[in-house]
């Protein structure tokens, strides 16, 4: 099982089933028919939504995708 886990390691993906062929995985519950976001970890985090695996990727270093995760929990990006 392949994990993406965050900050604290309080929360991760469950990728059981969900692995692209490239390493990115996203959600056990995504369906076709769902979109959401695909994480990969290497050599930082990579994320890319799932309708096109082929347009933009974003890349953050580990202290980035630290930084985000804490201001998600912390509610800065609330709206």
């Amino acid at each position: 099982m392949d994990q993406i886990q965050q900050a604290r390691g309080r929360y991760q993906v469950n990728a059981d089933g969900r692995k692209e062929k490239d390493g990115f995985v996203c959600s056990k519950g995504t369906k076709p028919y769902f979109y959401c976001v695909a994480v990969k970890r290497e050599n930082g985090v990579h994320v890319r939504d799932t309708k096109d695996t082929n347009d933009t990727t974003l890349s953050f270093t580990n202290d980035e995708w630290k930084a985000f995760i804490e201001g998600v929990k912390n509610g800065e990006f609330d709206v």
